[in-house]
């Protein structure tokens, strides 16, 4: 996980990517994962890094799944 450090610049961090992807959960409140990787994908550098920040999201409690439908929520 990227975490800006004196190498690692913020707009190249994990946790400047957090923006992007909370507007889109906000205003769905639920949403598939391909679907939120499709509206956000111009952000990332890679789909890795996409899954990235989901983790770091979800390490802070910012977002949970669905356990039946699979779908991204906000919290």
């Amino acid at each position: 996980m990227l975490l800006p450090d004196k190498i690692v610049r913020y707009k190249d961090s994990v946790i400047s990517k957090f923006v992007p992807v909370l507007q889109i959960l906000q205003t769905q409140k639920a949403i598939m994962p391909e679907q939120l990787y499709k509206k956000t994908k111009d952000t990332f550098s890679s789909f890795s890094e996409f899954i990235q920040t989901l983790d770091a999201l979800y390490a802070i409690g910012t977002i949970d799944t669905d356990k039946t439908t699979g779908e991204i929520i906000c919290l």
